[in-house]
């Protein structure tokens, strides 16, 4: 119990502004915890992630009483205020021994109370930023999305702004409290009651404290702090993963003619990763590009023309092979690199969600791109949302390739026939176990996959097709677990894994941000028809004991001795995947 410096009990008031305290931080718990819940699916806005990021779902109906009992007690306060109503409840027991003044209208007597209902207000506010502030790190640290940089940035100002006016508060209480104009309202003027009041206060800052602090511990140790490559489970003994180069936000994967890795981001920089190691066996990379408009996430190399090109999120660029030398070399820097591009294509949607494009050269020679849905589940009349879309390597000739399309996050063709296959990423908030996550053929250009109003095998989505008709939709080739984040894809033509993965499709699962328990967080084999676990290992357990990311795959890539390249835009790193036979 906090001692005022007196030597008697302290005042029971005392006890009463400590409940507040209490109560208050429930009830700012409580707030937070309810919009973990239902704040997503009344919005619609998949902005939401840091806030809908696996909440402690039995936290809110815990905390559901005593919240209830803490609104009541501030709106019994605030109404007695308003209303100038003689404080013979509230606030008799906060201010009985005011000189006599029992009788004096209520917003003479209710000052003090006010103020604490004030502070009280403050305190939950505070809370609330703090909360927001470390859910949006943790999203932010585990998944590199930069669409809540704006967030993450207003809730910090938020989060300072919320304690500069709480301690602000507590001074000008203190100083209130040390008075000579305010002595007369405190018993006797010796400063009994009011080092009383003062150790109350104090008791309530060092709960609120302790909650903060409590806060931190659950955030961070809900993470997983590292990936040891030696604990990834393969299905087969022989392989091995190994890291190839450390490069931040590590997105898509494409190779040059001369065994170079062109990486792109999750923000606006692209690297470039050598294709001779460094001394301790990781290949070094280097800023190739910095400083794009947006996120820079597709990459494509063409061995033919020996040109790059890169997708933001509203242009598509080329670059001449010369670029990358000088680079390199050190003679152009990577923000003057940019302006060495030409910009091919322009005018691209420029919605937060499903920003990324993936960029692939299909057989013909043309530049194939996805335009995601601008949302979780919409029917949006631009034509090209939901589509993969493709044009010549000027830029003409644009056209829609495949249309009803989510968001694919990776694409590519068959050895075997020729035609294109994609992955794609199902709907949220309809349930944890559909939609499924799916893997599809395009068969022939201007199919429609059926987004968004039937997923999977032609199943009608309810909440935006009422007349369950799925006519003339393509059904999916492949239905994979949902919410797994199905990303990049490669058809194995290689030499170096064992016969059985000889053209087989091998698929980066990203991994779920909202389901329970999670789902992906691998590599899963796939022949078109049904699929199997190839590497696991990127979810592991963290202090609590509950299953958090160590990883999150993304694309996938074939180097020139027959290894994969994968990236982990979590770690910030490229992993090499290799085989032998003797399990070396």
């Amino acid at each position: 119990m906090c001692k005022g410096g007196v030597s008697k009990p302290i005042d029971p008031n005392t006890t009463h502004e400590m409940a507040w305290g209490l109560l208050g931080t429930i009830m700012a718990a409580s707030i937070l915890s309810f919009g973990c819940l239902w704040i997503p699916s009344f919005s619609g806005s998949d902005q939401w992630y840091a806030l809908a990021y696996q909440p402690p779902y039995y936290l809110s109906f815990i905390v559901l009483g005593p919240s209830i009992i803490s609104l009541i007690l501030f709106l019994d306060l605030f109404i007695r205020l308003l209303l100038g109503h003689r404080c013979d409840i509230t606030g008799e027991y906060l201010h009985r021994h005011l000189d006599g003044e029992l009788q004096k209208p209520c917003v003479t007597r209710c000052w003090y109370p006010f103020f604490h209902g004030l502070l009280c207000v403050l305190t939950i506010t505070s809370l609330v930023a703090v909360i927001i502030f470390f859910y949006t790190l943790r999203y932010v640290i585990e998944s590199g999305t930069t669409g809540l940089n704006v967030g993450f940035q207003a809730g910090f100002a938020v989060l300072v702004l919320a304690h500069i006016m709480l301690l602000s508060g507590l001074v000008h209480l203190f100083h209130m409290f040390n008075s000579e104009n305010n002595l007369n309202y405190i018993p006797g003027g010796d400063g009994t009651y009011k080092n009383q009041r003062v150790a109350g206060l104090l008791c309530a800052t060092f709960i609120h404290l302790a909650f903060i602090i409590c806060v931190l511990v659950l955030v961070f140790a809900r993470g997983c702090n590292s990936l040891d490559t030696s604990s990834i489970d393969f299905s087969q003994k022989g392989f091995k993963m190994s890291l190839y180069a450390n490069v931040p936000n590590a997105r898509s994967l494409t190779l040059t003619s001369s065994n170079q890795v062109i990486v792109g981001t999750s923000k606006n920089e692209v690297y470039l990763v050598s294709a001779t190691p460094g001394a301790s066996g990781i290949y070094p990379a280097q800023l190739l590009f910095a400083g794009f408009e947006y996120e820079a996430n597709g990459v494509a190399y063409d061995t033919t023309s020996s040109t790059l090109f890169v997708a933001t999120r509203t242009m598509i660029y080329s670059f001449p092979d010369s670029v990358i030398s000088q680079v390199a070399a050190g003679t152009l820097s990577p923000t003057n690199a940019i302006t060495q591009g030409t910009v091919i294509m322009n005018g691209l949607p420029n919605d937060d969600t499903h920003a990324f494009r993936y960029l692939r050269i299909g057989p013909d020679r043309m530049l194939y791109f996805s335009v995601g849905a601008p949302c979780n589940l919409c029917d949006k009349q631009k034509t090209v949302y939901s589509t993969i879309q493709r044009m010549n390597m000027d830029g003409s000739g644009l056209a829609t390739f495949a249309s009803g399309i989510r968001f694919s996050m990776g694409f590519n063709w068959n050895p075997s026939g020729g035609n294109m296959w994609f992955t794609e990423n199902g709907r949220e908030w309809l349930s944890n176990y559909r939609p499924p996550d799916e893997l599809n053929e395009v068969t022939s250009a201007g199919l429609n996959f059926g987004f968004p109003y039937c997923y999977g095998q032609n199943v009608p989505d309810g909440d935006i097709n009422p007349t369950k008709n799925c006519t003339g939709y393509t059904p999916a080739t492949l239905n994979l677990p949902a919410h797994s984040g199905a990303s990049g894809m490669i058809f194995y033509t290689g030499t170096l894994f064992p016969s059985q993965f000889q053209n087989q499709i091998f698929i980066a699962e990203y991994g779920s941000w909202n389901r329970n328990p999670p789902s992906g967080y691998r590599i899963v084999v796939s022949n078109g028809t049904t699929y199997d676990t190839f590497a696991s290992g990127w979810l592991g357990t963290d202090m609590a004991s509950q299953q958090a990311p160590c990883g999150r795959p993304v694309d996938l890539a074939l180097s020139s001795d027959g290894s994969l390249l994968l990236s982990d835009e979590l770690r910030g790193a490229i992993y090499s995947i290799t085989y032998s036979a003797l399990g070396g």
